[in-house]
């Protein structure tokens, strides 16, 4: 009894394998391993004004991730780049970079495929990609995706082709001019840096806090310096009087802000070109001999109409000073410009009745300000003198602005002087026709006025007055250190200045009168 038992238990256990085997066949014999090529934007080649040629390709191990549904469960399968040549055609196709998650699909089931690139590691129902800095070239960013439409594969049919589409929009930018073709960087400003792609939808939208993108420098025309540059970003709006670019050439940064809003479209190049020279300007795009493959250059969307700036967009270290208020000012007292400490206000004083502090005035205890008390025991300049000190500035122009009154009954003067190293060299302060080593400003009573002087580090001269024209040019080790001093005029007379909002800041050229 045992033995037939025996007997019947391997009789049942040979059946069951061989319905296993079976079903096993059976389930082989339904799927089909799918076979991905890749059939379109497969070049994207962008010819510049001098016919120089910037080529992105698929190449072999770029990454693909790949989605399924229908015949075929997927979700984010990970495929590289493989190329084969037969005959010098070379076909691109994807490889599973897993082999055992390679996709198979059910035959004569509808499946639904789905491919992006670059590939993000983690991603599901959505993709999510962050552009950033594109100096090295936008490759990295250059969100593709397909979606072919669904098919039911079979053994004799079983090859998918993926089109890829781009998702972001190009913002191509020519800077021409004598200014503009020495620019060695352009920077794309206030954009959203995310694009999530939602599989399901096949949608794109932007997100993220605005953000700066330094642009690729795709080419240089070498016959006449223009360049252009070029950047991915998703497709989004930029309002009106938005700064949207900006380019530091020397010690001057330029900013551009379009007066109507901008539209940056998917799969489209948005073209600008600035002419930067001693006029700043927008200009029309010379579209002769540019040719972008790849994207959709027969509807892209060119913008002239840009607000520029070279002054309200400067560089902090071009601000040699911002005192907003004196609020949080601590005056270092010297004997000497030699003890002076760089990036400090002084204060210097000889009078035994004379002084410079900071403090609130009467009329507005608040806030504080710059105090130069003048005594009447003597006559020499320097019974008082508040002095701001920097090191090794450029040699440029600068605009110094403050605000003052006095609290004499009548209009009394302050002078303004700009020594180099020593009080023996003065910079040149310009008085409407000339520089001189001195201007006098003549402050008015009650209120607080606003005043300003043009210096010019680029001359200087040997006499501090208001006649001693400064001719000579500065040398690099001139601007060592660099003092601007101011102090009272009025003689035998004790009276108080007050001195608030002082700033010295770099300009391009001497404001004209409107």
């Amino acid at each position: 009894m045992k033995k037939n038992l025996l007997l019947a238990t391997l009789a049942a256990a040979a059946m069951l394998t061989a319905c296993s085997n079976e079903e096993e066949v059976i389930q082989n014999q339904g799927t089909t391993p799918v076979n991905f090529v890749i059939g379109g934007v497969g070049t994207r080649t962008v010819t510049t004004l001098a016919n120089d040629t910037y080529t992105t390709n698929f190449k072999a191990d770029d990454k693909v991730g790949i989605f399924a549904t229908g015949g075929a469960t997927a979700s984010n399968v990970q495929y590289k780049v493989t190329e084969t040549t037969d005959g010098g055609t070379t076909t691109q196709s994807l490889t599973a970079v897993t082999e055992g998650e390679a996709i198979q699909a059910q035959a004569n089931v509808e499946t639904t495929f789905k491919a992006y690139s670059p590939y993000v590691s983690g991603a599901s129902a959505t993709v999510e990609m962050t552009v950033g800095n594109q100096a090295s070239g936008i490759d990295a960013y250059d969100l593709v995706t397909a979606t072919p439409t669904a098919t039911a594969l079979t053994s004799d049919n079983s090859s998918v082709t993926f089109t890829f589409q781009h998702r972001l929009a190009m913002v191509q930018v020519q800077i021409a001019g004598e200014i503009g073709k020495t620019a060695t960087a352009l920077t794309l400003k206030n954009v959203q840096p995310t694009a999530t792609w939602t599989v399901e939808s096949d949608a794109v939208a932007a997100s993220g806090d605005v953000t700066d993108i330094t642009m690729y420098n795709i080419a240089t025309d070498d016959t006449n310096g223009t360049k252009t540059f070029v950047a991915l970003v998703p497709a989004q709006t930029i309002s009106a009087s938005t700064a949207m670019f900006s380019t530091t050439i020397g010690s001057k940064t330029y900013t551009f802000a379009p007066k109507a809003a901008v539209t940056l479209t998917a799969a489209q190049v948005a073209k600008f070109k600035i002419t930067i020279d001693e006029q700043i300007q927008m200009v029309e795009v010379n579209l002769s001999g540019l040719s972008i493959s790849g994207w959709d250059t027969t509807t892209f969307t060119e913008y002239t109409d840009f607000d520029a700036t070279e002054e309200e967009y400067v560089k902090e270290t071009d601000v040699l000073l911002a005192t907003e208020s004196f609020d949080d000012v601590s005056l270092t007292t010297t004997t000497g410009w030699a003890n002076a400490t760089v990036n400090t206000w002084s204060n210097y004083t000889l009078g035994t009745n004379s002084s410079v502090t900071v403090g609130a005035d009467a009329e507005d205890s608040e806030n504080n300000a710059l105090i130069l008390k003048r005594g009447t025991e003597s006559t020499t300049w320097t019974n008082c003198m508040a002095y701001y000190t920097v090191e090794n500035p450029a040699g440029k122009l600068y605009q110094v602005s403050f605000k003052a009154k006095t609290d004499a009954t009548d209009t009394k003067s302050l002078l303004l002087s700009v020594s180099y190293n020593t009080p023996s060299n003065y910079a040149g302060i310009y008085n409407g026709e000339k520089y001189y080593g001195l201007n006098q400003i003549n402050v008015q009573t009650g209120n607080y006025t606003e005043y300003s002087a043009i210096v010019n580090l680029e001359v200087c001269g040997t006499a501090r007055t208001l006649t001693g024209e400064c001719t000579t040019s500065t040398a690099a080790a001139d601007l060592a250190r660099v003092y601007f001093a101011i102090y009272p005029h009025t003689n035998a007379t004790e009276v108080n200045f007050y001195i608030d909002d002082v700033t010295i800041t770099e300009i391009s050229s001497i404001p004209t009168e409107e």
